[in-house]
């Protein structure tokens, strides 16, 4: 890499640099020039080291989700590794970009703990304690001596890193699957401000989901299998397929993990917040291992065993099926205060445009403590 970023700097060739479908540096999807060469790092894909006592690892940029979460099952490590929407990209690549996932390290980027990275001019540098020599503290203590410089190279082209460390989290004694349904639509505020305000107590331990009826449908598709009809499906509809697929108008999912005694306590926080609502309903569903064993995966039943348990999948793949068979969609995720009052204005505004030019709004709400994603789709043939 060295030798290749040197070349390209001398001759003035611009280089795009990505692995296993990510864009490693920041811009597009692709190379955005005729000019540029690409840069391809999969072949890369060595996972150096995973601790299951420190709980760490250290990994090249064409390690993927899937890669990562097999070595560590198949070597039978103790840790749970967090995974985005889809578990085919790079580890890496997901990271730089400030990708999250669903556990509690689901910030991906905070959990970034060293890198190796080549220089534009082709020099190497190693972050934080990882400049020095005869020291393991590279992947485990993420200050260094003098200024941290791992946030330039996150969404940035001021470097091509070759290698980082990433914290991992401890397995469980207990995985517990919450859900809450609410049943009307103006109700949203307050589930917005609950789940928020427990995330930031950390009586929720992850970032939360919150979707409506349109988003769980996709997941139920194809569209013709619930409306038919021209433009944006009417209110009356998604009533009514609500009641059909027995959920709520918003519906909530978030997860807890840990020690038996805390996670129970949580829950039981969890659902006294929600009880006195009305329209609001709590369901959970806790897993625990046989005999006082931690929890193992194939104790959680098959609708529980996803990202939240840190489980890659390419399932959210099925939604680009709502609109055709071979459908499309384009996604946009604004960043907006996790204020109820501001998420709902923010809603109104954007249901408007949805409407007006027929299309189906598609929620998604990934809830952090103080700020949430906004993400809706649009699907087409």
């Amino acid at each position: 890499v060295q030798a290749l970023v040197r070349l390209a700097n001398e001759t003035g060739v611009p280089l795009w640099t990505f692995s296993r479908g990510k864009n490693l540096g920041y811009g597009g999807p692709e190379p955005r020039t005729q000019d540029m060469v690409a840069l391809d790092l999969g072949r890369m894909n060595r996972i150096i080291e995973v601790d299951d006592k420190l709980c760490y690892a250290v990994v090249e940029p064409g390690v993927t989700f899937f890669d990562l979460f097999e070595y560590i099952e198949e070597r039978g490590l103790k840790v749970w590794i967090s995974v985005p929407a889809l578990g085919w990209g790079s580890v890496l690549g997901n990271t730089l970009d400030r990708g999250y996932g669903m556990t509690p390290n689901g910030a991906h980027v905070r959990s970034l703990c060293g890198m190796e990275v080549v220089l534009p001019h082709g020099a190497l540098v190693r972050t934080g304690m990882g400049a020095m020599a005869g020291t393991d503290l590279g992947p485990l203590f993420q200050g260094g001596f003098g200024p941290t410089l791992d946030g330039l190279f996150t969404q940035s082209n001021l470097g091509v890193v070759t290698k980082t460390g990433l914290w991992l989290m401890p397995w469980p004694d207990v995985y517990i699957s919450g859900d809450v349904l609410v049943e009307r639509e103006e109700d949203m505020p307050k589930l917005i401000d609950i789940l928020t305000e427990l995330r930031r107590l950390d009586v929720i331990q992850n970032n939360a989901l919150c979707g409506n009826v349109v988003r769980a449908a996709t997941m139920n598709g194809p569209r013709s299998r619930w409306y038919s009809g021209e433009g944006t499906i009417p209110d009356e509809r998604l009533e009514e397929m609500r009641q059909e697929m027995g959920i709520g108008q918003w519906n909530a999912k978030f997860a807890i993990y840990g020690d038996k005694g805390l996670a129970l306590r949580r829950l039981e926080i969890i659902k006294g917040r929600f009880a006195e609502l009305d329209g609001f309903e709590g369901r959970a569903r806790v897993y625990e291992g046989t005999g006082g064993a931690q929890v193992a995966y194939e104790d959680i039943a098959p609708q529980d065993r996803t990202q939240m348990a840190g489980v890659p999948t390419l399932k959210p793949l099925e939604t680009v099926a709502w609109a055709a068979e071979n459908g499309g969609h384009i996604d946009a995720a604004p960043i907006i205060p996790a204020r109820g009052q501001g998420v709902w204005d923010f809603y109104q505004e954007a249901k408007a445009p949805y409407r007006e030019y027929g299309f189906d709004l598609y929620i998604g709400y990934h809830l952090y403590p103080r700020h949430m994603v906004h993400v809706t789709m649009i699907f087409f043939e």
